[in-house]
């Protein structure tokens, strides 16, 4: 039974990869748990600044493989979270994920736009694991910079739709906008 605290440094040090994922998802999951709870009781959210400097320190490590960071800043699905709970409230879990979201791009809006820019995948499509594992965190970063209401992300988002040279990243494009 670890401590937030615990799990965050895992999740930002941990040598092996499945246990800094799970320690990740162990962390978000017990903040969305709160979330929900908060949201349900007309509480105020808030997102603390323990998961943020984790996924952070995740995000920006180039040392990761970009497939490997992709998917410790996807959030569980709303589905594992009414799995996790004793009665599942779908309104509530959708608003606390929501609210996840949009704190985690507030919280990490230039680094989301410097891993989107570092992870571009210029050129003919390329099925590799590297060029997969690059557009992947690519487009979650975008994922995260279209919570933000401004022209510049919409712009970001539909520039790529129009000039993506694979389906994945126009869905990915379309999904985001």
């Amino acid at each position: 039974d670890y401590s937030d605290a615990q799990l965050a440094h895992l999740l930002a040090h941990d040598s092996d990869a499945f246990c800094r994922w799970e320690a990740g998802q162990r962390l978000v999951m017990r903040r969305l748990l709160k979330l929900v709870a908060a949201v349900q009781n007309g509480e105020a959210l808030e997102l603390d600044a323990i998961l943020i400097a984790a996924l952070r320190k995740t995000l920006i490590d180039t040392n990761l493989d970009p497939a490997f960071r992709e998917l410790v800043m996807s959030l569980p699905s709303e589905t594992m979270l009414a799995e996790a709970m004793p009665v599942a409230d779908p309104q509530s879990i959708h608003r606390a994920r929501q609210f996840a979201r949009a704190s985690i791009a507030q919280h990490l809006k230039a680094d989301l736009l410097q891993v989107y820019q570092d992870n571009l995948t210029p050129g003919k499509y390329s099925p590799d694991a590297a060029s997969a594992g690059k557009r992947a965190l690519k487009n979650c970063a975008l994922n995260y910079l279209v919570e933000w209401p401004d022209a510049s992300t919409y712009t970001l988002a539909h520039t790529q739709y129009q000039e993506a040279a694979n389906m994945t990243d126009r869905m990915a494009a379309m999904t985001a906008m």
